[in-house]
């Protein structure tokens, strides 16, 4: 009897939503340059890449983003897909879109912004990440100073501290004044996060807080460790 033929090796991609691909060149090459060989291919739902598998998307926050993300969740085998969404922390959070686990926000598909991105999530893509490593995650996250609080939004986590954007210029005046601040957020599958916190880095809006130690940070440890069973599947 003839031998049965091997199925045919699936192309990973990096699937792209509303963004013409030519935009996407470096993307790809700043992908290579960290070992994960990837095509570019633009995803149609009804029409889906054959012998592809999609390790990553990458959608623009616009009108059509909160549809396009609850399909791409919807789909069992993308429930848990990098996506990484190329928009501001304001739209994200106006057009509610944090509940889909986004990984990365990208301001626009520059060569700095798109570095940035691949720097923070290589390492999940090779699932080479480990339990204190920068989980790369978009979520709202609100800073208490005692008298107020200050909205942001997050760039990455870890158990040890949060990477995040402040939303509003001037908030970090406001930041300076408390020595010991209140982190608060949710992430997905999770109870709200409290966690009091020190800035231990600060840049423009840029702000990296670490954790001073918590219940609550124990149970982020918890987290992360589920994330990272999950992706290593």
């Amino acid at each position: 009897m003839p031998a049965e033929a091997a199925p045919a090796k699936k192309t990973p991609i990096l699937a792209a939503i509303g963004i013409d691909l030519k935009q996407l060149d470096f993307f790809k090459t700043s992908l290579q340059k960290c070992c994960i060989q990837i095509d570019l291919a633009a995803y149609d739902f009804a029409k889906p890449p054959k012998n592809a598998d999609v390790n990553a998307f990458v959608v623009r926050v616009d009108a059509n983003a909160e549809a396009v993300l609850t399909k791409i969740r919807s789909i069992e085998e993308f429930r848990d897909t990098l996506i990484y969404a190329v928009g501001s922390g304001a739209d994200v959070m106006n057009a509610n879109l944090t509940e889909f686990e986004i990984s990365v926000l990208l301001p626009d598909l520059s060569a700095p912004s798109v570095t940035d991105a691949v720097q923070s999530t290589y390492q999940l893509l090779l699932h080479q990440l480990r339990r204190y490593a920068r989980i790369p995650i978009v979520t709202p996250v609100l800073i208490g100073t005692g008298v107020s609080s200050v909205k942001a939004i997050s760039k990455n986590v870890s158990a040890g501290g949060v990477s995040l954007s402040l939303l509003s210029a001037g908030a970090l005046d406001a930041l300076q004044s408390e020595p010991v601040l209140q982190v608060s957020f949710n992430l997905p599958h999770s109870n709200r996060f409290h966690l009091s916190s020190v800035i231990v880095r600060k840049a423009d809006k840029l702000v990296n807080f670490q954790f001073l130690g918590s219940p609550d940070q124990e149970e982020l440890k918890a987290w992360i460790d589920r994330y990272l069973q999950k992706g290593s599947h």
